[in-house]
């Protein structure tokens, strides 16, 4: 029989439970974890048991499930092969860091979880998974991940941070169930770190999609996979301080797109059949309603069926079980990877491919680089951008823009040089501009065309000089003679001087 990435793993790591196991206590069990640095791991007993509370409720969804004739996500197996509620693998978990910030955001969660974690499709788009790990087992696993394991990860970052977030499981178009980027031109701000700070640029890369990408698109409307993503319920208003959207919204965690529901036209999922969130689960019964026009008020039990409620016993309430997960661990110098396993991450975007690397990665200081092409298929190169880091670059580079026939360079307010853009065309022509106001005798611009004319461009001259020119041309006979440094081989003679 054939299996799944995340089938493989789970079984090697209950391989390992079996082999490795040293002893049993209270509260956790005790063990040498194979996966990760062969360190000894703490397994909660309830990850690797359920209680009677728990197998009561778990009965009553598979029951369901049996019964529905529609695909309910209800119930999945852990990492250690005990089945679990889907909704308790949620555990809220707020991330946080004195000296990089944290994830408390909206943009800043999927952004990080999109980022950071690497995708993997489902083994078979027209089957639920059989396995839903916890977000702790995702890291340990090198942030290998599906659909589920990445909306699981962000919405316990979201709850972690007070966000009314939740995990849908339906049905989405297949360039979004395989992360297919190949018809989407990319956004700018995933590959510049200073997109949004006035940060001018002109850029060479299409704009437009080809009739044979639209048409990509059409054929993939016809085809529905089973995908699971996030919904984010923002209408309660001290997080409307904190956000630009001011409604609920859809995010696809596997690229981090945030679609506003009221006003979205390109929204690539097609049906909603389950949604939960870390206390309960929902039972979509607008089935035969448009996407865009459900009503997502949870409340009203004739558009959602709550599976679990709180169940009478001989002495009290059995209360809908919580959490079964550990807290996610994201260390300090985990966030600063960014792009899980090795800090690097490459994208294929229509027309375009687009390289990132965490901060710390490159010994240039090197964070991202995207390269534009003529053709589809990415072998007739445009240009070639490449954007630095502020802090690990003496000369404050910024950005580095390589085509065929030039190279142009931006670079950060810098008090040693006072350049801040840098243009040259191999061996005919170069320009430095400079800061205003930050050379004593006003100079603001430099030219030089080899071997023809220099210009110099000034502003606030305390002489009123606003510009200078010089002609030249090389020397063939026994004209006077003048030097002129600066990239000219040999002597030439100076023609008009303005």
């Amino acid at each position: 029989m054939n299996l799944s990435r995340k089938e493989e793993r789970i079984t090697y790591f209950l391989q390992r439970l079996s082999a490795d196991k040293e002893k049993f206590t209270d509260e956790t069990i005790i063990l040498k974890d194979g996966i990760n640095n062969n360190s000894v791991q703490h397994i909660p007993t309830r990850g690797a048991m359920n209680t009677p509370q728990e197998a009561f409720f778990l009965s009553c969804a598979k029951d369901l499930q049996l019964k529905h004739p529609r695909h309910l996500f209800l119930t999945a197996r852990n990492e250690y092969g005990i089945d679990k509620l889907v909704f308790t693998t949620l555990r809220p978990t707020l991330a946080t860091y004195p000296d990089i910030g944290g994830y408390d955001t909206l943009e800043s969660c999927a952004a990080f979880v999109a980022n950071f974690l690497q995708y993997e499709r489902l083994a078979d788009p027209l089957k639920l998974p059989v396995f839903l790990p916890s977000s702790k087992q995702i890291l340990n696993w090198s942030g290998a991940a599906d659909c589920f394991d990445y909306s699981t990860f962000l919405v316990s970052l979201l709850l972690g941070s007070g966000y009314d977030a939740y995990v849908v499981q339906g049905y989405a178009l297949r360039t979004t169930c395989e992360r297919d980027l190949s018809s989407v031109v990319c956004p700018r701000h995933v590959y510049d770190p200073y997109f949004g700070e006035n940060f001018d640029e002109q850029t060479s890369a299409a704009s437009v999609l080809s009739p044979a990408a639209e048409q990509k698109r059409d054929d993939d409307a016809l085809t529905s996979f089973i995908h699971c993503w996030v919904y984010v319920s923002l209408h309660r208003s001290h997080r409307g301080k904190k956000d630009t959207y001011d409604g609920p919204v859809f995010i696809e965690p596997t690229t981090g797109e945030i679609y506003l529901i009221s006003n979205a036209q390109n929204i690539p999922y097609t049906r909603v059949e389950t949604i939960w969130n870390g206390r309960n689960h929902w039972i979509n019964l607008q089935v035969e309603t448009p996407l865009l026009k459900m009503n997502f008020d949870f409340s009203k039990e004739e558009m959602w069926l709550p599976v679990f409620n709180p169940v009478k016993i001989k002495n009290g309430y059995w209360e809908v079980p919580t959490s079964w997960a550990e807290k996610i661990t994201i260390t300090e110098s985990l966030a600063r990877l960014k792009y899980l396993p090795d800090g690097e991450r490459v994208l294929l975007f229509y027309k375009s491919k687009v390289e990132l690397l965490a901060d710390s990665c490159h010994p240039e200081g090197l964070i991202s680089r995207v390269s534009s092409f003529h053709d589809i298929e990415r072998t007739d190169l445009i240009c070639c951008k490449e954007f630095y880091t502020k802090k690990k670059r003496k000369d404050h580079l910024l950005m580095r823009m390589r085509e065929p026939q030039k190279i142009q360079e931006l670079f950060a307010p810098c008090p040693k040089s006072g350049v801040y853009k840098y243009i040259e065309i191999p061996a005919k022509f170069w320009a430095v501009h400079y800061t205003a106001d930050y050379r004593s005798d006003g100079l603001v611009k430099q030219e030089e065309t080899f071997g023809e004319l220099i210009t110099q461009d000034y502003s606030n001259n305390v002489d009123g000089r606003i510009k200078r020119a010089v002609m030249i041309k090389r020397l063939h006979d026994s004209e006077s003679m003048i030097r002129l440094p600066r990239r000219l081989n040999g002597e030439v003679t100076v023609l008009t001087v303005m």
